[in-house]
């Protein structure tokens, strides 16, 4: 993958790689402070309306939960090697996600974005029909299942091919221990309080990976060409200011791809630089939607 000259100096001049650890805690209590607050909500007025209502924001803000351990991922989200390992098991542990092993599988996607050993690509799909989107739900469980059993079977010596260090085994297994341990606490919590963990857990953890992380992901390489430059085979969604700050602005996809050093509060400073050479971009997720759908009506209309 080749950065424009340009690009370049441009992320040199403006420090777009300057992590800022106070900008990283501030969203992360921020968030942290919403998800908490909504589900005092949802107690207090324990009405199914405005409990639909709160796990739809929640599950956006466990959106963002996959997109702070992605920045941690990257190294992007504090300075300090540590704290990134830290935070990104932290934040991939509200989703179930051994943190390790999902950056080995992020960091081979990037070195091999749309190639036959983009470990992504068995996930790409075509959508010809409308009714097909009945199948998004179960393609975000399967997704999110396939990474927690591949974790397990970490422990016992059995790696996928995209891990490729013995350091990196070592703190895949750690984390596969952290996430067994989470995922017992959270099925021991189930069993003495089955309300609560329901209602503030599991319900939005649903709606998330069934609806809103496999319908923004999607969007990020749908339709892109399989080979060539970043701008070829990445797409970004402007989207609206709150739902960009829930995900960390992981939704412009095209900048992250091309300068992965870019922290996500520079994110939206590198997106206007290369906007006017992108190939793909949407103003909004409804509106890429509504293409996909418009695009599957045609060919209902066009003669064989």
């Amino acid at each position: 993958m080749s950065v424009p000259a340009d690009v370049r100096v441009y992320v040199a001049e403006h420090g777009l790689t300057e992590r800022s650890s106070w900008r990283a805690t501030v969203r992360t209590l921020a968030v942290g402070g919403l998800y908490a607050g909504l589900a005092v909500v949802g107690v207090a007025a324990n009405r199914w309306p405005v409990w639909f209502a709160v796990w739809f924001v929640q599950g956006c803000v466990l959106v963002g939960s996959y997109s702070a351990m992605h920045e941690a991922a990257h190294a992007t989200l504090y300075p300090s090697r540590r704290a990134n390992r830290v935070a990104g098991v932290l934040w991939a542990s509200t989703i179930l996600v051994n943190w390790s092993l999902w950056r080995s599988f992020h960091l081979e996607h990037h070195a091999h974005t749309g190639g036959p050993e983009d470990p992504k690509v068995k996930y790409r799909f075509s959508v010809t029909r409308p009714i097909q989107y009945a199948l998004l739900p179960l393609g975000g469980l399967a997704f999110m299942g396939e990474l927690w059993l591949t974790s397990l079977g970490t422990l016992f010596g059995r790696f996928p091919s995209y891990v490729r260090t013995r350091t990196g085994r070592r703190a895949i297994q750690f984390d596969a221990l952290v996430l067994l341990l989470v995922t017992g606490a959270l099925g021991a919590g189930i069993v003495v309080a089955p309300s609560i963990v329901v209602h503030v857990w599991a319900a939005p953890m649903l709606v998330t990976f069934c609806a809103i992380l496999p319908m923004t992901g999607m969007s990020e390489h749908y339709g892109c060409s399989l080979g060539g430059e970043v701008f070829d085979t990445t797409r970004s969604v402007v989207s609206n200011r709150a739902f960009r700050y829930l995900v960390w602005n992981n939704n412009f996809h095209v900048a992250h791809h091309l300068v992965p050093a870019v922290p996500f509060h520079h994110a939206p400073e590198l997106h206007a630089y290369i906007e006017p050479r992108m190939h793909h971009l949407c103003r909004s997720y409804t509106s890429f939607h509504l293409g996909i759908v418009r695009s599957c009506r045609h060919r209902e209309l066009t003669p064989a």
